[in-house]
């Protein structure tokens, strides 16, 4: 994440200028160290949750407009619209400071988190960018935002580095009046034009989550959005990688073992966390602030 008041969830790596330091970027720097020690390249994802911030982190998160979430994942606060001076040093500059610390810790490239209902999906979304300047209305407008981190980390982190910039975008939103499959395929068009090294497509967010549909068609249509990938990947001058299957801890899930430790690890955890709740204190990943609003 890159603000420490606008977490996903508690426990969140944060690369920002407030919680920097030599010890947190050697922890870094192991983590890709060992990450790539068999010759994998490793990029960061870069988030900001805006109203998708849960209310125990901050009451009244950013957002591009005032739409309150409602959702029954997690209870936010009401959102705050960034304004015109706080859109650079709220939001672009911290992404820049992110990308630049990942790269200085040795990850090979960033993700830009643009989907699932997070700040800049917020900007990109009908549904909740209500804005009237240069940041809402027309899809370039909403997009602006992304273009602009962009341009801001390419600036300090030139692509002759190798340093590698994707982005994360949602493909439909399962809303109504959400983002198009049209808007979609407009915005990929976009993202290639700006430059982004890759882009990977998903779909939902926490107020309409991608595994809640109402119709067998969107079911059939969200199986890893191939679909939709599909007919963005033919206006695409890039090449198009499908995930068509996935393969997840096997080993951990045919140990009864690790299940135990699991279960034991996140009792402790559990305990921890509603301690620091009832004593007021931060939980993990956190860090106290007072809201000025």
């Amino acid at each position: 994440m890159v603000d420490p008041r606008h977490l996903e969830s508690a426990g969140n790596p944060i690369m920002c200028k407030e919680n920097d330091s030599s010890l947190l970027r050697r922890a870094f720097s192991a983590l890709a160290r060992v990450s790539k020690k068999d010759g994998a390249l490793v990029i960061v994802q870069l988030s900001h949750a805006g109203r998708q911030t849960p209310i125990s982190v901050n009451d009244h998160p950013f957002s591009c407009s005032d739409v309150p979430l409602e959702s029954c994942m997690i209870k936010a606060g009401e959102p705050i619209p960034l304004g015109l001076d706080q859109i650079k040093a709220e939001v672009i500059d911290r992404f820049v400071y992110a990308a630049k610390m990942a790269r200085d810790t040795g990850f090979d490239g960033a993700q830009i988190h643009a989907a699932h209902g997070y700040l800049l999906s917020q900007f990109l979304s009908l549904t909740t960018n209500k804005r009237t300047d240069e940041y809402g209305g027309s899809l370039e407008n909403r997009f602006r935002i992304i273009r602009e981190i962009f341009e801001a980390i390419r600036e300090e982190i030139p692509a002759k580095t190798g340093f590698v910039v994707g982005i994360k975008a949602n493909s439909v939103e399962f809303q109504k009046d959400g983002l198009s499959t049209e808007d979609a395929k407009e915005a990929c068009a976009m993202m290639e034009e700006c430059g982004f090294d890759f882009v990977e497509l998903s779909g939902g967010n926490l107020a309409k989550p991608a595994w809640c549909h109402e119709r067998e068609s969107s079911k059939k249509r969200e199986a890893y959005f191939i679909e939709l990938a599909e007919k963005m990947g033919q206006m695409s001058k890039r090449p198009l990688s499908e995930l068509q299957s996935v393969c997840d801890d096997i080993a951990d899930l045919s140990n009864p073992e690790e299940v135990k430790n699991f279960l034991k690890f996140i009792a402790v955890i559990t305990r921890e966390i509603e301690k620091m709740n009832s004593e007021r204190k931060p939980v993990f990943g956190r860090i106290s602030y007072s809201n000025l609003y």
